[in-house]
């Protein structure tokens, strides 16, 4: 009898093993990053979309782009929910804090930062073929692409406005595309 016991818990436990891999595994591939297209024309680039503090307040933060390199690392985001009602998520310090993009309705030349903030959920949000949308609250919204001063430097940052009455961007901002980039794993090295 105990034997018989002993080999079913022996096969249960092998049984589960596989999927508990696989639960993980799925959640690390569910994240991605975000990047956007600053410049124009010939000295047009995408940078990375890196979740920073915005000013003091530590429970909201600013999607900053920054070109790719060995220091600077895109902000892991995942998406909560189908589109075109999903809401996206930013991990930062292992803390989910929620993309919002304000309602500017159609106030001409205004445009406001994207803010991550911790506990939101803002369910407006597209994921679709690699590109990244938001709700028009009004048909001149976009997304922007803004210059903001962030620890001293100018810095685009990702924003939601509204085009100027002449039809022209707010000021130091640029149109901009924002899209999904799929996260790298790192896989362990056989020579460490």
């Amino acid at each position: 009898m105990y034997i018989l016991s002993a080999i079913v818990l022996a096969c249960a436990a092998v049984h589960a093993a596989p999927t508990a891999q696989a639960t993980n595994a799925i959640s690390r591939n569910a994240t991605f990053s975000l990047a956007m297209r600053v410049g124009y024309g010939e000295t047009a680039k995408n940078v990375s979309l890196v979740a920073v503090p915005s000013g003091t307040d530590s429970n909201s933060l600013v999607l900053v782009g920054r070109e790719k390199s060995s220091k600077t690392r895109a902000t892991p985001v995942y998406q909560n929910g189908t589109s075109p009602n999903a809401a996206l998520d930013a991990i930062y310090h292992g803390k989910s804090y929620g993309l919002r993009a304000a309602d500017v309705g159609d106030n001409y030349g205004i445009a406001v930062d994207v803010l991550a903030t911790k506990g939101d959920q803002d369910f407006e949000w597209f994921v679709g073929e690699g590109e990244v949308l938001h709700k028009l609250y009004a048909g001149s919204n976009l997304l922007l692409a803004c210059n903001r001063t962030i620890n001293g430097l100018e810095e685009p940052v990702l924003a939601f406005g509204v085009i100027n009455s002449n039809g022209s961007v707010p000021y130091k901002c640029q149109y901009t595309r924002v899209f999904t980039v799929k996260n790298e794993l790192k896989r362990p090295s056989p020579y460490n």
